[in-house]
């Protein structure tokens, strides 16, 4: 993971034939420029989505690769919310129409969010679709999620609002010329 990380941090510097020579004194195989890579990337997407949203206090990331020498399981992230709740969370992305998870790893997990003191959570991204689930919701679907749960994702957790709409809704325009019932958009010819 340190080597995968390593490129990662470099690879913008790069062009494409550097990558290559970078990636093959590095020993990185395919999987691990594009699973591994990708799920770094995930990471810190995710991250910098739910700073961006200002309802964090504190976060901690675990390092992957200290936890695999002391063979202990992890999640990604502890988060402290400002409103006082305390996140484990899991990062998962995929391409493939659903994730899972096995019984034992996620037990693994939440055996870490109780010794954290901390609610699990995972979020997951599906074909480019971000969810933010709670542990408790996983194993309420069997440890399998499809896109569907994007209905159940929690991110207001973090302070994200997102609205559904549906087909019934209708966008219109009314033009006034008197300036006191407008929002200051005019339009050349209709006021």
């Amino acid at each position: 993971m340190e080597k995968i990380k390593s490129y990662h941090s470099i690879k913008a510097f790069l062009n494409e034939e550097q990558r290559e020579k970078v990636a093959t004194m590095l020993n990185l195989k395919k999987e691990d420029l594009t699973k591994r890579l990708e799920g770094k990337e995930a990471e810190y997407e995710f991250l910098l989505r739910c700073y961006f949203l200002n309802k964090i206090e504190d976060i901690i990331a675990f390092e992957e690769g200290i936890s695999r020498l002391t063979n202990t399981v992890t999640t990604d992230f502890l988060f402290n919310t400002k409103e006082g709740k305390r996140l484990a969370i899991e990062v998962k992305s995929t391409e493939k129409d659903f994730w899972k998870i096995s019984p034992k790893v996620f037990q693994e997990k939440r055996k870490f969010a109780n010794f954290v003191n901390a609610d699990l959570y995972f979020a997951i991204r599906i074909r480019g679709h971000w969810m933010f689930l709670s542990g408790n919701y996983i194993e309420k679907k069997g440890n399998k999620i499809k896109i569907d749960s994007l209905l159940r994702s929690e991110f207001h957790i973090l302070g994200e609002k997102s609205f559904i709409i549906g087909d019934s809704l209708r966008f219109k325009s009314i033009y006034t010329r008197d300036s006191s019932k407008s929002l200051g958009i005019q339009h050349p010819d209709y006021g």
